[in-house]
């Protein structure tokens, strides 16, 4: 795969990314996000705190891998995460990334 594809594909799946690119306020890509939008109509107020050490760290550039088993909410709890971080005025473009592919996040320092 090219690097403009793999970019490509990362804008894809970060649609943070999308939103700082357009200056669209933080957080207005979860409106967006069908997974968080139909999660709100049934919302049961649980959070998973497995990245919540990643979204109150300050930037470094440590690579975190969550894995598990299909269907657990993995995706969800990153973008809570991403979305606390946006709220928090702590996510720049560039300095988060998802990959559905890989089932990988990472949390990019500024400037990179």
């Amino acid at each position: 795969m090219r690097d403009d594809e793999i970019l490509s594909r990362l804008r894809e799946v970060n649609p943070w990314w999308r939103a700082a690119a357009a200056g669209l306020r933080a957080g207005a890509w979860a409106a967006d996000d069908r997974v968080l939008r139909d999660r709100d109509r049934y919302d049961l107020g649980y959070r998973a705190d497995v990245l919540r050490d990643v979204a109150s760290a300050p930037p470094d550039d440590r690579l975190v891998i969550l894995r598990g088993p299909r269907r657990v909410g993995k995706s969800v709890a990153l973008k809570d995460c991403v979305l606390a971080c946006a709220l928090a005025g702590m996510l720049t473009r560039g300095r988060w990334s998802a990959s559905r592919l890989t089932g990988c996040a990472r949390r990019i320092s500024p400037g990179r």
